[in-house]
């Protein structure tokens, strides 16, 4: 069964048995576009020395910086694999190798990634101004 926990936003840590992820962490205290957005209630404190210790990946859904956080990314190993859509646009991808990031896998829809029982599945949406996407996840009983 999987393990939610909500980090704020749009982020969550999902675990199961011994897998675990998260996803478009945003745990910035400084907010983004320019300080004007913040998260509210702030969830800074969230930050632990686990938090982001033996992650089987972090996805990011697109390159807004209240998804993709260039001051929370640079607290997790860059070697821990990053999942993102296979966008035309490859400013994402950019951006995370600039942090560092050297397992940045780019998934298209069909495809499937699988690791320690858990697959996982893009839906991307390119036709507006910016891609966005989203992730399924499933194991042997359950699909979020």
């Amino acid at each position: 069964m999987f393990d939610l926990t909500h980090l704020g936003h749009a982020g969550w840590m999902v675990q199961d048995r011994n897998f675990k992820a998260i996803f478009d962490p945003w745990l910035s205290p400084k907010g983004t576009f320019f300080n004007s957005w913040h998260q509210f209630p702030d969830n800074s404190h969230m930050i632990s020395d686990t938090l982001f210790k033996n992650l089987d990946f972090i996805y990011i859904s697109h390159a807004h910086k209240d998804h993709y956080d260039p001051w929370t990314l640079p607290l997790v190993d860059k070697t821990t694999p990053i999942l993102i859509p296979e966008f035309k646009d490859k400013t994402l991808r950019q951006n995370l190798q600039k942090l560092g990031f050297t397992k940045i896998e780019e998934l298209l829809e069909e495809e499937t990634f699988a690791i320690k029982g858990v697959k996982a599945q893009v839906i991307i949406e390119e036709g507006f101004n910016e891609g966005d996407s989203a992730i399924i996840l499933c194991n042997e009983s359950n699909k979020i």
